[in-house]
């Protein structure tokens, strides 16, 4: 089971009208011979093509719900469910990443300074150096202005 399908405050969400409408697109491109449905296959190019892109076994999860019928080919309906667990699925992660990021921006200025890093990792049990902190601060201060951004916290993050 997926860390978000443990979470009851995970829904998978309706799309807009812009996402429907990019979802039709990108069915219907991925729907050469205009038969109404596409293989499991084209379905992970078509979820790559929409900015997410599951491991193996996280695409088995996303797909096992969605070909109903159990025939290897998915309908408009199936497909529209399975790019929207992938969407709901990206911005879950993306909710948990920035909850993450807060956690260690104490004072709420959209950065994490040194002084602060070393105060949630020495609150965490780590007994930390100041020259930990700082060389720890250096890797992810890709910018190098001294503070940690939100996107040099998530650079850091998936590095590891």
């Amino acid at each position: 089971m997926a860390m978000q399908d443990a979470d009851p405050d995970f829904r998978i969400r309706r799309p807009n009208k812009a996402e429907r409408d990019d979802i039709k697109k990108i069915f219907s491109h991925f729907d050469v011979n205009g038969d109404q449905k596409i293989s499991r296959h084209e379905i992970l190019r078509a979820v790559r093509c929409m900015g997410s892109h599951p491991t193996k076994q996280e695409f088995d999860q996303i797909m096992e719900p969605v070909d109903e019928d159990k025939d290897g080919y998915v309908s408009f309906s199936e497909f529209e469910k399975v790019m929207m667990r992938s969407i709901s699925v990206k911005e879950y992660e993306e909710k948990l990443m920035r909850e993450s990021f807060k956690m260690f921006d104490l004072d709420g200025d959209g950065f994490i300074s040194k002084a602060e890093l070393k105060k949630i990792l020495t609150a965490a049990g780590d007994k930390m150096a100041e020259q930990e902190a700082e060389e720890l601060l250096q890797e992810a201060d890709t910018n190098k202005d001294g503070k940690i951004s939100y996107g040099e916290f998530v650079d850091m993050i998936c590095k590891k």
